[in-house]
């Protein structure tokens, strides 16, 4: 009668026979150090894609459309940049990955770790927005000293949002307002029975954002709101006459001269 042989027997049968071979503490030491060096290298970058979504969303002024209500937060959640955040979400998912060979992670529910590591990626990418290194790269690409990744922070200074425009107050006409861009152009917005304004006190200098389609510089405006001069994320200036913003690095260079 064959008798099963227990675990430590069946291992150390195959010890003996050199089918298990013993690894040196040496290396299981690199181990750790690699699997940390990698978790720490994949939430460097995920930080790092993130603080570039969010600054490309201030910049191209994504953060204000959910101040039109339920129509901007679908503008929003339609212009998200989520080429971006899918690369955030692999490297979280890899580093996840690495985090569990630890006994400390793995012997919890995923879910914990896995909302550790995105919150901890989430308030890194704010915080460097906090930093001017989004500008300076910004201001080095307009200028042509930028190395490596010229296109897309020149993409960040030309992009724009399809219907949704914003700029100082130039002037109250009987039909509106006109205001003029950050880019310099001149648009007129038409105020009809339709048109939403939610803020009754603009005036000339103020910086608005206006929901509406772009027809030969005419916008006839859906919706009106005004917005926070002191805030940082303001993509608009509060004066803007007699500046040239078609040359490499103006247009950010006068941005943060305004703001």
């Amino acid at each position: 009668m064959n008798k099963e042989k227990s675990l430590s027997e069946t291992t150390l049968e195959k010890i003996n026979q050199d089918k298990i071979k013993m690894k040196s503490k040496f290396y299981f030491v690199i181990k750790i150090i690699a699997l940390i060096f990698g978790i720490f290298f994949l939430n460097f970058i995920a930080i790092l894609i993130t603080s570039f979504a969010i600054f490309s969303m201030r910049q191209n002024g994504l953060f204000l459309v959910p101040l039109f209500g339920i129509t901007g937060i679908k503008i929003l959640f339609f212009y998200m940049p989520w080429f971006l955040i899918l690369g955030v979400f692999t490297l979280i998912i890899t580093s996840e990955i690495f985090a569990k060979h630890f006994s400390f992670i793995y012997k919890k529910p995923i879910l914990y770790s896995f909302l550790a590591i995105i919150v901890l990626v989430i308030f890194g990418g704010s915080i460097i927005n906090f930093t001017p290194l989004h500008e300076n790269l910004l201001m080095r690409a307009e200028k042509g000293k930028l190395m490596i990744g010229v296109n897309l922070y020149k993409e960040i200074g030309l992009s724009e949002i399809p219907d949704v425009s914003y700029g100082s107050v130039e002037d109250i006409i009987e039909k509106g307002f006109r205001i003029k861009t950050i880019k310099g152009e001149e648009l007129e917005i038409i105020v009809n029975k339709n048109s939403k304004i939610f803020n009754k006190d603009i005036k000339k200098g103020d910086n608005i954002i206006v929901l509406g389609k772009k027809n030969n510089q005419v916008i006839n405006a859906i919706n009106i709101k005004k917005l926070d001069q002191n805030k940082k994320f303001l993509p608009c200036p509060k004066k803007i006459e007699g500046q040239k913003l078609n040359k490499p690095g103006a247009r950010i260079e006068f941005l943060q001269k305004q703001i």
